[in-house]
């Protein structure tokens, strides 16, 4: 953005923030919502606030789709801004166009025609990604159909006749994705890669059985939007590209249609795609689809289970299913008994088990364990996805707990023993933050049971002379000082 643009940017903030000033306090805080959503979207594309298309503000109403908003909400925003840049057409500041009027017409059309519980949301477009990703064998018959399914998604430009008269020799151009997929079905005894009758069977026949079956199989498990199977894996397709990054203008022109799942792709103006482009959107979208990276999950062990039971049943599991790597953290408590100090080891979290794997190998390892232990899931439905714990929060759980290592001591805030001799902080008392040297333990115990510490002071006199005195505290008074 030029300079100029710039200053006329802030000038037009300004204008908003004192057109604003006129309405309600409960409007003023709408508007103001309204306008930062939209100012955000435009700084984030590097547009000018005077450089308006039709097309842009569509990517704007998709980018609020995609976080969630619904079509009510989205035409209520864009009202409110298309308030505040009339007005500053009124005043001249910036030109006259009917941008705003033509776009919220054309949405409430759409809003008018559109069944919410027919359209595509984030939470349906997840189900359907980790149904994607389960493990082939689960499908028993029904493997080729799975595969099959995959693979249109991950070849957007190849249609379900192209698919079905794939041979061996063309396992090479395909993306790793696909390639992977497709290599285990290379047969030397058949022509084609999947055993589909296809010289006895036209091609068109195929395709309209896989349709059916391909139709049952998301019918079966509530993940077909509306009737028509293509319609919905468009729309699924559409949602990818967009989640990806791939322009929602340029998602239009590569789909050539409006899913009845994803109605906010009419609102574009007609665009011209690449070759090159619309391989890079089928690339990243298959990136995405068949990403089965390694995540960190947790299970609850059930009533009476050992922690040592479950890893007994995992070890003996053998080659039956991915072992996943495990992490049950303990903190170890010292207590004083006498003249004995007893060390015990109990969970952080009681029967909580974290474990790490890929999302396609937790269902088979809890067909085997499923009786010890059950999986957390992102919520209560039935069809509900194993809750992923991101990397970035267990590696902050990991480092707040010390890692696991048995150098590090975890426990209450003052219940961790302090050895004799060591330098601690004596912490709200007379004496201030004073640093003072912990002598011995007392064999008396607070209310709660803890160990009474004492601890000595030292002074020195002006002849020399040196004055020290013994007081008892409690673990909470007391802190240990850095070395």
């Amino acid at each position: 953005m030029s300079d100029i643009e710039q200053n006329k940017a802030i000038c037009l903030c300004r204008f908003f923030e004192t057109a604003i000033e006129k309405y309600s306090d409960s409007s003023k805080a709408n508007y103001r919502v309204s306008l930062r959503y939209f100012v955000s979207f435009l700084k984030s594309k590097g547009i000018s606030l005077d450089g308006l298309t039709r097309n842009i503000l569509a990517e704007w109403i998709i980018d609020m789709f995609i976080k969630g908003m619904s079509i009510p909400t989205i035409l209520y925003n864009l009202k409110l801004v298309s308030y505040l840049y009339h007005s500053a057409m009124k005043s001249g500041i910036i030109e006259h166009n009917d941008i705003f009027k033509v776009v919220i017409a054309d949405l409430r059309v759409i809003a008018e025609s559109t069944d919410c519980d027919k359209i595509i949301t984030d939470e349906r477009f997840s189900r359907f990604v980790n149904f994607l990703r389960l493990p082939v064998n689960r499908f028993g018959d029904k493997e080729i159909i799975f595969d099959i399914l995959r693979l249109y998604l991950f070849n957007r430009g190849m249609g379900l006749r192209s698919i079905v008269m794939l041979t061996k020799t063309d396992v090479d151009s395909l993306s790793p994705e696909s390639a992977e997929i497709a290599g285990r079905y290379v047969s030397s005894i058949r022509k084609y890669l999947f055993p589909l009758n296809q010289g006895r069977t036209t091609a068109k026949k195929i395709e309209q059985h896989l349709l059916a079956e391909i139709t049952f199989l998301l019918y079966s498990g509530n993940r077909l939007l509306g009737t028509d199977v293509i319609d919905c894996l468009d729309a699924y397709w559409s949602f990818a590209a967009i989640n990806c990054g791939v322009p929602a203008a340029k998602v239009a022109a590569i789909v050539g249609r409006v899913p009845s799942a994803m109605p906010l792709l009419g609102l574009f103006d007609q665009s011209e795609i690449s070759c090159v482009e619309q391989n890079c959107a089928e690339a990243a979208v298959a990136r995405l689809l068949a990403d089965d990276t390694i995540h960190w999950f947790a299970m609850q062990l059930r009533p009476s289970v050992k922690y040592e039971t479950l890893m007994s049943r995992i070890d003996s599991l053998g080659d039956s299913c991915r072992r996943p790597e495990v992490f049950y953290p303990f903190e170890e408590i010292c207590r004083r008994v006498g003249k004995k100090i007893l060390r015990l080891k109990k969970p952080i979290i009681n029967n909580v088990v974290f474990f790490r794997s890929r999302m396609t190998d937790v269902y088979p390892l809890f067909l085997n364990i499923g009786d010890l232990a059950w999986c957390f899931t992102s919520s209560r439905g039935k069809d509900s996805s194993y809750a992923i714990i991101p990397d970035v929060a267990m590696s902050e759980f990991m480092t707040a707990i010390g890692g696991f290592n048995p150098e590090y001591e975890v426990g209450e805030i003052g219940s961790i023993d302090i050895k004799e001799g060591d330098e601690v902080i004596l912490l709200g008392s007379l004496f201030g933050e004073r640093e003072v040297t912990l002598t011995s333990f007392s064999s008396k115990t607070d209310t709660r049971g803890r160990t009474i510490y004492r601890i000595a002071f030292f002074s020195n006199d002006a002849d020399g002379s040196g004055l020290e005195w013994c007081v008892d505290v409690r673990p909470s008074q007391i802190k240990k000082a850095e070395a």
